[in-house]
Formats: C-alpha cells, sequence, structure tokens
C-alpha cells in the first residue's frame, strides 16, 4: 500500500485492522502456517476427548465388572458349629474355618456389597447405560432386602433417566411391585394402567395384561382382573402368559359362583 494511502487511513482503526488482515491472508506461505496450525489444534483436541473418553469407559467398565463380580457371587454359609465330633478337634473346639473367596456367608450380606458396588456405579456415571443398569439392579437389591423406601427412590430415577427406554419402563414394574409390597394397590394399578395405555412401551403388552390382572384381583377388583386377563386370550392367543390368565380367570370365576352360592 502507498504510503499516502496509509497515512490517510491512520485515522481509522477499524480500516488499517482489516488492511493489515487482508496483507496477512494475501501471503501464501502465511495461509500454510495458519491452516496447519488449526489442524493440530482440531487434532489434539480430538485426541484428547478420545483419551478421556477412553479413560471413562474404562473406569466405567472396572466399576461394573467389580460390581457383578459381587452380584454372581455365591452365598457359602459357615458350617455348624454345633455340628458332630468329626467336625470339632481333640480339645472340643470347632475347627477354624474360613470363608472361600468371592463368596458370602449369607444372602443379605451380599445384596449389601452388591448394593454399594452398584450405587458407585450409578452415581459416578448417572447417565451412562451402565449406571442406568446399575441403578436399576441396586432398587431390585433394595427390594429383596425390603428397604422399600430406598427402591421407590432409585426406581423412579431410573424412570427419569431412561423414560422411555427398557430399563425405564422396568423399572415401572419395579415401583408397581414396590408399591404392590407396601399395600399401595390404587398407585400400582394407575402405573400398570398407563403403561398398559402407552403405545411406544418396549414391554409387551400382554406381560403389562398379567401383571395388572394379578394386582386387580388382589385390590379385590375381579370384573376389572377379569377384564386384563380376557384381553390376553382375545388379543394375543399365541401369549406366553395365555394359560396363566386362562387359570386365574378359572379361579376368579369359580370364586364367584361360590360366593354367590353361599349367599343363598
Amino acid at each position: 500500500m502507498k504510503r499516502e494511502e496509509r497515512h490517510h487511513l491512520k485515522g481509522n482503526p477499524l480500516a488499517v485492522f482489516l488492511v493489515n488482515v487482508g496483507e496477512f491472508f494475501y501471503n501464501p506461505g502465511r495461509i500454510i502456517v495458519v491452516t496447519v496450525i488449526l489442524f493440530l489444534i482440531v487434532a489434539i483436541g480430538f485426541g484428547g476427548y478420545l483419551f478421556w473418553q477412553n479413560q471413562r469407559n474404562d473406569r466405567i467398565g472396572e466399576l461394573m465388572a467389580n460390581a457383578m463380580l459381587v452380584v454372581e457371587s455365591e452365598v457359602i454359609q459357615p458350617p455348624n458349629q454345633e455340628g458332630t465330633d468329626s467336625e470339632q478337634d481333640s480339645s472340643g473346639d470347632s475347627l477354624d474355618w474360613e470363608q472361600p473367596e468371592n463368596s458370602f456367608s449369607s444372602e443379605a450380606s451380599r445384596l449389601e456389597m452388591a448394593l454399594l458396588k452398584l450405587l458407585a456405579v450409578a452415581d459416578e456415571y448417572p447417565s451412562s447405560p451402565q449406571g442406568i443398569s446399575a441403578r436399576f439392579m441396586a432398587a431390585s437389591s433394595l427390594v429383596e432386602l425390603d428397604r422399600l423406601e430406598e427402591a421407590s427412590a432409585q426406581y423412579l430415577r431410573v424412570i427419569e433417566l431412561d423414560d422411555d427406554q427398557i430399563y425405564g419402563r422396568m423399572a415401572v414394574f419395579g415401583l408397581a411391585e414396590v408399591n404392590l409390597m407396601s399395600g399401595n394397590y390404587e398407585s400400582a394399578i394407575t402405573l400398570l394402567k398407563a403403561e398398559s395405555e402407552s403405545v411406544e412401551s418396549p414391554i409387551p403388552l400382554d406381560a403389562v395384561l398379567m401383571q395388572l390382572g394379578r394386582v386387580y384381583q388382589l385390590a379385590g377388583k375381579d370384573a376389572e382382573a377379569l377384564g386384563s386377563f380376557s384381553r390376553i386370550g382375545h388379543e394375543f392367543p399365541l401369549s406366553l402368559y395365555l394359560s396363566d390368565a386362562q387359570s386365574s380367570m378359572e379361579s376368579l370365576t369359580s370364586s364367584s359362583v361360590n360366593d354367590f352360592s353361599s349367599d343363598e
């Protein structure tokens, strides 16, 4: 640029900046340098992301493997300390016994340890598939431990995180079961009825209707129970639940006949 032109633009900072940028990119060598630098920045960023992702996946895999080791471990109870003379040494004391590795002395102790391991995965990686799966299994463990309020909270969290997917819908079943065990039949019915009306649920409808019929039956709503069981026969003639549904219908029908006869 001519000296006169530079002097003319000197009072306009924006114009000077634009001119300098134009001169910089007009140089082909500088364009190559800038391109290489940008490529390196993107490559380093992408490589860092992949490294972080691999580290994260390794961590999740390790935590989940530790949890499943406990979930699948054996329960081996200690031998009876009041056993036969062959179980005692010459001094009359019981022989020493050590718990085998990766086993537990009771089902409750196994469930408690599994719960800790599963919640470690679920709380550290709540939105990951492994975290959601671990939380669902933790809720099931809480049910077995008869800690129903805690199980309900975990099932609700699974539903929140995985609403339209398989674990989210299975958690609805779990939550209904918790309500049933707590004697809250109406809440269980509401959950299962909504599930039976969902067109996008991955849970087979005949399975939902079978469970809904059982809850109706336990709640003393025989007419509604018959309606659910009969739908299985009409809509799913090849259902795996057909035999159970028919048996339940026969039981309800005969019960109604007996009640009518006793009234007479």
